[in-house]
């Protein structure tokens, strides 16, 4: 896992950490590391305001 790579939203503050080969790692602010599928879940409410990060739906 290469943090160095990451990116911070600057709307929910979650850190994307691409992952290469295996799923990208989404540290949220509050609870345990997780997916994009549970980013989409549960914070991507914000994905349609302008500086989302998370582009996929």
């Amino acid at each position: 896992m290469s943090e160095q790579n990451a990116q911070v939203c600057p709307i929910c503050g979650v850190k994307i950490i691409p992952g290469g080969q295996v799923e990208d790692q989404v540290i949220f602010k509050v609870g345990p590391v997780g997916t994009r599928a549970i980013l989409n879940q549960r914070v991507c409410q914000y994905v349609k305001k302008p500086g989302c990060i998370n582009k996929n739906p």
